[in-house]
């Protein structure tokens, strides 16, 4: 958990460096109190700064809010400059694709820091790190696979009211109609 308490313009920072990470990492957060920009400054944000042979040589973060160019540098241990900056548009569910992201030689190490910085008065944020499903960061995908369902469908997947001319999928057989 961070929180700003009864500051607007406050910093909390938490920073762990993991070992053998997940290609994948699943993220969930839930925020509370007004949070709102105030400034350059203001984020809710991971970092993850990749560990190669030589050095951290990767920093990326994902944010809640749009993280501004010109903002100071905010941990002090922090050992590279931002890479690259990423908004997530749904903060409280989303997959960081270690592995996609990672530099060439990248030894399975990283430094993750978690920052809620000028958020607004009583902002608060819980955020927790899970090992993805698999290395696509796809998750949770649901699909009726009964080929017996009795309805037609076209190439493309969508069900039809009856058979049309060309290829039809009908109880997992294709059917052509000239």
């Amino acid at each position: 958990s961070l929180s700003l308490n009864q500051k607007a313009q406050g910093w909390a920072v938490v920073g762990v460096t993991a070992e053998d990470l997940p290609n994948v990492i699943h993220v969930k957060q839930h925020d509370s109190g007004n949070l709102r920009t105030n400034g350059r400054n203001s984020a809710l944000a991971i970092h993850i700064e990749y560990q190669t042979e030589e050095g951290y040589t990767k920093h990326i973060v994902y944010s809640k809010n749009k993280i501004a160019a010109t903002r100071r540098q905010f941990a002090p241990w922090e050992s590279t400059s931002i890479t690259s900056s990423t908004q997530v548009e749904d903060f409280s569910n989303f997959d960081i694709p270690l592995k996609v992201e990672a530099p060439e030689g990248w030894t399975g190490r990283a430094l993750i820091t978690f920052e809620l910085s000028s958020m607004g008065k009583g902002a608060k944020a819980d955020i927790q790190l899970t090992p993805g499903d698999d290395e696509t960061g796809i998750n949770n995908v649901n699909a009726n696979l009964n080929p017996n369902d009795d309805n037609i469908y076209n190439l493309a997947g969508q069900r039809l009211s009856k058979m049309q001319k060309g290829v039809n999928i009908w109880n997992g057989k294709k059917i052509v109609i000239k």
